[in-house]
């Protein structure tokens, strides 16, 4: 199955995830570390244009999802369609915060690890106040980073979980972890296995008795 570079890196590192090749800095190449911190440098200099071009690569990504991945892996793998998860470190994480606000109905178990919030010059924050106010169907979400983040995305997720804390989505079961001992690396191995277990923790109905 051929993937348009346009729609960004399905498989390889997550970091730069629904990013979109033709987004990326010069010089950013998504498998060297250093190259990835050089990246963030970039894009710190230039935190509008590369607003407007995340939001466009995500806009394409989340299309590629719904209308490339899902259907492809439905029709091979025997799914729950009213059951999908979505896991995301760093721009993956912010691809997954993105996809709860503006599609609430695709995914209904979310993991966003030290998600890149501040990629898209805080756009999330704003929208977070219009689009999760109440989602159309449950969904649980797990959001982590750690507390020696390198790029500083702590400060962005703390602050964006004090606003969930705020809004009190209707429909949203969500928690907040934060890591003190890992950086923006260290921490996906530790958050992504404990957020997975957290959101596809087993929930009885009530008055059922378990097997």
């Amino acid at each position: 199955m051929a993937f348009k570079p346009d729609y960004g890196r399905v498989t390889g590192n997550s970091d730069l995830a629904g990013l979109g090749k033709s987004s990326r800095p010069p010089g950013c190449d998504p498998s060297s570390l250093e190259s990835q911190c050089e990246c963030e440098r970039v894009i710190s200099h230039r935190p509008k244009r590369h607003a407007r071009r995340l939001r466009g690569a995500q806009r394409r990504f989340s299309i590629f999802w719904n209308t490339k991945v899902i259907p492809f892996v439905d029709r091979t793998y025997r799914t729950i369609p009213s059951d999908r998860g979505l896991l995301g470190h760093s721009y993956g994480g912010l691809f997954a915060i993105y996809a709860l606000e503006q599609r609430p109905a695709l995914f209904q178990r979310i993991v966003a690890a030290s998600p890149a919030l501040s990629g898209d010059n805080r756009l999330l924050f704003s929208a977070a106040r219009q689009k999760l106010r109440e989602l159309p169907s449950p969904v649980r979400l797990d959001i982590s980073v750690g507390g020696k983040d390198d790029f500083g995305f702590d400060q962005d997720t703390i602050a964006f979980a004090k606003l969930l804390d705020e809004l009190k989505p209707a429909g949203l079961d969500y928690r907040f972890t934060l890591y003190p001992d890992e950086n923006h690396d260290s921490v996906r191995l530790v958050s992504l296995p404990e957020g997975l277990y957290w959101v596809y923790r087993a929930t009885q109905p009530k008055n059922q008795i378990p097997e």
